[in-house]
Parts: structure tokens; C-alpha cells; sequence
């Protein structure tokens, strides 16, 4: 079956008529069907409930005879009760065992549901569990972990924290074959944009039949070994022994775990260095020689060992324990940021009030149906799609504002965990539009570029930084920054991008001035040893040190580059100079801003005395966030549509430097 994101999927309906037509029945009734939305209100974006059965909820009401093209009002409501019913009904396997007349199951994301798939495939239930036969095609059943886990890479991070919640992440990386393990990391250094440890992991893989000389030591026990064979994730599984376990597999689970609790040090440009250091010293061990040339342990057929710890966070869980715990280059043909076509959406001019609230589950529907994020088409998939059917569900529904969660009501069982993992109301939901604005100036790179590294500062620092340049200071109280503090993995009262070390030169790439007029006069100065060139937009072209002598062959060579883009004259001039005591940070930001806000200005077709920053910025949002999203939830008819036109509104989907799907809601 293909898959298309943003839709439900019907496995079976079964339909009584007397109409002897059978294929004119199936016709209307597929007609009927397609217009009819199936996208329960008390579920966040990123949710999947796969549904057992739902009953005609009012049977003789929905005629396949005459020319409706829509079910009735009355009928359409009453499924949709239904299925909201079954929502707080729905078991979720990652916090227990499923009961056995449960009418449906729920997954807070993908990350979940591949966690839950990892945890049945090593207890060999995969074909007893009712919804693995909905979810699954039946040629992957046999061997469903790795083609499912594979074609989504951007989860694998979130769904190995998931297992190591409940002690399964070890015998998960035994259960897989080093070839196995080997390719699922291949795919997660691809999709979070990684090219320097997809290099180190071939290279490793190549020299596996070489010797590599060990580093110096006192003896040949290993132990010399122990400052260079200490895996960089050695802090986030301590006590836990992997040495039996496949170097594909260890590496596997590192990079999970550092991908989800430690990113920025993923990103660093040594990281990958150290883990070929730690693959090399960990091959040549004699402890490792040793068990490469054991006998392999017996998979899924043999009964699960006891390797439970109480120290060990991530080794086998005892049995009967529960299931897993809850713990394109931007588009050239646009005249400014650029936009496709405008999507016709209801509007609404309010949001509600919603606090963090629990979720949970159960239900019922003549077919089995999912639903998934729709952000899935952002990144290639490397195998045939096994899942047999995803769809967006709405946290928020449009007409349906009384179904969602208000403040301290939480849905179904109270004892379980919610769906999301933090929920913000902010002023500021714009500031999320930075995003796209980052992703088209190429300071952030996706899986089309994975060679392309980006700078190293942490994204959601980025908006953090931005965001305080573009609005008021009587904003700084918004919930919006310590949001953006979490995510980047600060405390709220640290200093964004304290960690990263930006250029000590500011050199505007020649493309960014493609959408300004050409000609007019360049200002440049050599005050405090810098050579600095200003655009007549105000921002700085250039500001680089000086070198000695005459500065005009300097200048020359340095503002070369940008003659493609039309005739412009130099004219000496006194500049604006860096202020005593300011940070290489707050330097680079004083050279990115002045651009963001011309580039903006121009995308806006605002004046020069207009506040760009209000009308980017300032936009009342609900924001969702889990381990793999980030949902916007923002009010269509309070949407300037000088944003829309511009296409800072446009989702951004899979954001490798994010770690997460960004998806914009407007209601």
C-alpha cells in the first residue's frame, strides 16, 4: 500500500446493501469515505492509534444510493464521537501489558510504537499482538525490526530511550545482527546530518581484517587501552557491561542515547574522531578478540537471560516486566523567502487555554486504522515503506474546541503519562518561523546535503538569540525562552550559545545579497584593524582584520566575490565600531541581525519604520513538544499574509540540526 502522510487508512469495511451493483457500491461508498475526517480532537499531531473495529455508529443513516458526496452531518458526528470515545479507551503498550478485548491501541509518536516493535520482536510476539498485523505488511513480519526501524531513522534515537527506560536497550543491540546494527546507524548519521561518522564507520568497517598497532601501554591485558578505548557515551550507561556485545551494536546505542540527552556534543567536530579512536583500541583489546571469535549467542529462540541490575540502566528487564516506560535546498523560484500554494484552511480567532495533561487509551471501527506524523516526507526512505498505513491526527480541532483537554482535565486513565513531553501558550509562536528563515540562509543543512555541516550553534539557541534581537524586552517573560532553553539543554537563566565559538571574521555569502538591488554605494572602514564594508541596507558586508600596508588591495580582493551581483562603489566612511568588552557571540550576532532584519523587511514588503520583529514574532501559539515534534499551533485568521506570501509559515519538517519534525497548525 502507499503511503501518504496526512490521511487515514481503512483495512476492511464491511457494507450490507440491496444494491446488486457491487462495484457501484464500493464506488460511492470509497466517494463518501474520502471526504469524511477521521482525525480524533484529543490526540496530538505526532500520535498513532491503530483502531480494532468501529461499528456503523448509526446504522441506515448513511445512503449509497442517489449523487451526496457527503455523509450527513449527523452521521459524520457520530463517528467522530465514536472514535474520540475510543481515543480515552486505548490501551498503550509502552506502559503495559494490553488487555485482551482492548478495541485499540495508542503510540505517543513513531519512536514509541518502534520501541513497543523492539520490545515484541525480542519476546517473539510480534504475530500475536492483533495491531502488528494492521501496522505491518506481512512480507516484513519475519524480520519487521530492521525494515521498519530503518526507513525511519530520524525515531531510532527516541525509540533506543525508550527501551533503555525499561532495561531492554542491550539485549535490543544483541537481538540485531552487526550488519544490522551497522546499517540503522548509517541511517541515523545520515538523517541528523553526520557525514564525518558515516566516513569513520566505513573506514572501521574496511580495516576490520587489518591490524591496527594498539596505542602504547605497561602490558598486552588491554587495560593500557583505557583512556583511548573510553566510548564518549560511557557517562549516559554507566556500570553497564557491553563487551559482549558487537561494536555496531555499542555504537548504535551510544549514539542513540548522545543524540537524545547530549546532542551538541554529537555535533562537535572531534566527536567523530573519538569514536574511531574508541573503535580502534576497542577492536584490538584482547577482551574484544575474544568474544568476536565466541560462538554467537543463540537470538529470540533462547529464553531471555537475567541480566538486570539495579545500577543498570539499560541491561535486560526482568521477565514479566511491562513494556517500554514513557520517559531540499529552500525553493530557488521564491521572490523573497518564496511560498507554494496557499493552503485553504477553517479559521479560528481564538485558542484555547490547555495545560500539560495526560493522554491514554482504548477503542473500536470495521477496519484498522492509523494515524502517524505527517512530516514523514521529508527525508528519503532507504527501504520500502513496511507500515501499512499513517495519518496526522489534529491535537486541536477547528470545530471541535470543547473535545480538547482543558485545564486539569486529563483524558482516560489518569495514572498514565502524557503524549507530549513539554506545552507551552506563548505570545511569541513566530519566533518559530526563524526556523524556515535559518534553513534558507544555509545556516542549518538537511539530509539532501549531508556533507554540508552548518554552523555549530545549537538551533534552538539560534532562535533564542534572534528571537531577543527581534522583540521587545517587555517579551523576555514569555514561557517561550525557557522552552528554547530546554531544548538546546541549558538552564533557563544560562546564556544562549555559550558553548559555541563563532569566526572572528564576518564574510556575507555572495548569494544572500541576490535579492537586493544591485548598484549603490558600499561604505568601508579601517577602524580598531578592521577592514569593514557596509551595504547601503545597512547591514556589513564584510568585517575582517587588517592586514598591514595599504588597505585598498584588501579591499579589492575581499569585495571581488560580489561584483555578479552589479556595479557598486567604495567610498571611505566612518563605521559603526565593536563596543568595549563584547563577546565574539554578541559580535557575530551584531553582524547577522542588521541582514535578518533587511532580508525580512524585503521578504515582508514592510517600510523602514516598520517593526518586522512584531509582525514575524508576535503571534499567539500553543506549542506541543515530544522527543521527535515540534507542533505549532497558531490562529489562521491572525496570520499577516504578508508571512503567508513570504513562506516563513511553511513547514519545515524533518530539521536534522533539531533533532525533531516542526510542523505549523492553523486553526
Amino acid at each position: 500500500m502507499h503511503i501518504e502522510s496526512g490521511k487515514t487508512y481503512i483495512d476492511r469495511v464491511r457494507v450490507t446493501s440491496d444494491d446488486p451493483d457491487i462495484l457501484s457500491v464500493k464506488l460511492r461508498l470509497g466517494m463518501l469515505l474520502s471526504t469524511l475526517r477521521l482525525h480524533p480532537a484529543r490526540l496530538p499531531p505526532s500520535a498513532i492509534i491503530c483502531v480494532r473495529r468501529l461499528g456503523d455508529p448509526l446504522p441506515g443513516s448513511l445512503r449509497l444510493g442517489g449523487i451526496a458526496v457527503h455523509p450527513p452531518p449527523a452521521w459524520e458526528q457520530a463517528v467522530m464521537t465514536s472514535l474520540d470515545h475510543l481515543v480515552t479507551l486505548a490501551a498503550r503498550p509502552a506502559l503495559g501489558p494490553v488487555p485482551p478485548g482492548a478495541p485499540a491501541v495508542l503510540f505517543a509518536d513513531r519512536a514509541e510504537l518502534l520501541a513497543c516493535l523492539g520490545s515484541d520482536w525480542m519476546a517473539g510476539a510480534i504475530r500475536a499482538r492483533w495491531w502488528w498485523h494492521a501496522l505491518l505488511r506481512a512480507e516484513v513480519l519475519e524480520r519487521p525490526v530492521p525494515a521498519a526501524w530503518i526507513e525511519a531513522p530520524q525515531y531510532i534515537p527516541a525509540a533506543l530511550v525508550h527501551l533503555a527506560a525499561s532495561r531492554r536497550a542491550v539485549g535490543f543491540a544483541r537481538a540485531l545482527s552487526a550488519a544490522d546494527a551497522r546499517a540503522l546507524v548509517r541511517a541515523v548519521a545520515r538523517a541528523f546530518v553526520l557525514p564525518d561518522l558515516v566516513g569513520v564507520l566505513e573506514a572501521a568497517r574496511g580495516a576490520a581484517g587489518r591490524a591496527v598497532q594498539a596505542p602504547p601501554g605497561p602490558d598486552a591485558t588491554g587495560a593500557s587501552v583505557a583512556n583511548v578505548s573510553q566510548a564518549p557515551w560511557a557517562a549516559l550507561m554507566p556500570q553497564t557491561d557491553l563487551g559482549d556485545l558487537h561494536l555496531e551494536g555499542q555504537l548504535l546505542l551510544g549514539l542513540g542515547l548522545m543524540l537524545q540527552r547530549a546532542p551538541s556534543a554529537v555535533r562537535a567536530p572531534s566527536f567523530a574522531s573519538v569514536v574511531e579512536q574508541w573503535w580502534r583500541a576497542r577492536r584490538d583489546s584482547p577482551r574484544f578478540r575474544a568474544a568476536a571469535t565466541a560462538a554467537p549467542p543463540a537470538r529470540l529462540a533462547r529464553p531471555r537471560r537475567e541480566l538486570h541490575r539495579t545500577d543498570d540502566t539499560l541491561g535486560e528487564a526482568p521477565a514479566g516486566s511491562s513494556g517500554p516506560a514513557d520517559a531540499s535546498r529552500r525553493d530557488r523560484r521564491w521572490t523573497t523567502f518564496g511560498h507554494p500554494t496557499a493552503r485553504r484552511l477553517p479559521s479560528r480567532s481564538e485558542l484555547p487555554v490547555v495545560e500539560r495533561a495526560g493522554q491514554s487509551g482504548s477503542a473500536s471501527v470495521d477496519a484498522h486504522e492509523l494515524q502517524d506524523d505527517a512530516e514523514e516526507r521529508a527525508a528519503p526512505l532507504p527501504t520500502a515503506l513496511p507500515m501499512r498505513g499513517h495519518a496526522v491526527v489534529p491535537t486541536l480541532s477547528p470545530d471541535r474546541p470543547s473535545q480538547r483537554p482543558q485545564s486539569g482535565e486529563a483524558p482516560g486513565n489518569a495514572d498514565e503519562t502524557p503524549l507530549y513531553d513539554a506545552q507551552i501558550e506563548t505570545a511569541l509562536g513566530g519566533v518559530f518561523y526563524l526556523i524556515n528563515l535559518a534553513l534558507f540562509l544555509d545556516l542549518y543543512h538537511d539530509f539532501m546535503y549531508p556533507s554540508e555541516r552548518g554552523i555549530g550553534l545549537a538551533i534552538w539557541d539560534f532562535l533564542a538569540l534572534m528571537g531577543e534581537q527581534l522583540v521587545e524586552a517587555s517579551s523576555r517573560s514569555d514561557p517561550i525562552w525557557s522552552l528554547l532553553a530546554s531544548l538546546a539543554g541549558r538552564d533557563e537563566h544560562a546564556p544562549p550559545g555559550g558553548e559555541w565559538e563563532p569566526p572572528d571574521r564576518w564574510e556575507l555569502p555572495s548569494a544572500w545579497l541576490a535579492p537586493f538591488a544591485a548598484g549603490g554605494a558600499w561604505r568601508w572602514s579601517t577602524a580598531e584593524d578592521r577592514l569593514r564594508v557596509q551595504h547601503p541596507e545597512q547591514f556589513l558586508v564584510l568585517d575582517l582584520p587588517l592586514e598591514p600596508g595599504d588597505p585598498r588591495p584588501q579591499l579589492r580582493r575581499a569585495t571581488a566575490p560580489y561584483a555578479s551581483h552589479g556595479v557598486f562603489q567604495l567610498e571611505q566612511a566612518s563605521l559603526p565600531t565593536a563596543t568595549d568588552g563584547e563577546t565574539p557571540l554578541a559580535r557575530w550576532i551584531g553582524w547577522l541581525a542588521p541582514y535578518v532584519r533587511a532580508r525580512l523587511r524585503l521578504a515582508l514588503g514592510a517600510e523602514h519604520d516598520e517593526d518586522v520583529g512584531r509582525i514575524v514574532c508576535a503571534h499567539r501559539a500553543l506549542v506541543l513538544v515530544t522527543a521527535t515534534h515540534l507542533d505549532v499551533v497558531l490562529s489562521l485568521s491572525e496570520l499577516p499574509i504578508a508571512i503567508r506570501l513570504a513562506g516563513l509559515d511553511r513547514d519545515p519538517g524533518w530539521v536534522p540540526a533539531a533533532g525533531r519534525f516542526v510542523k505549523f497548525h492553523f486553526e
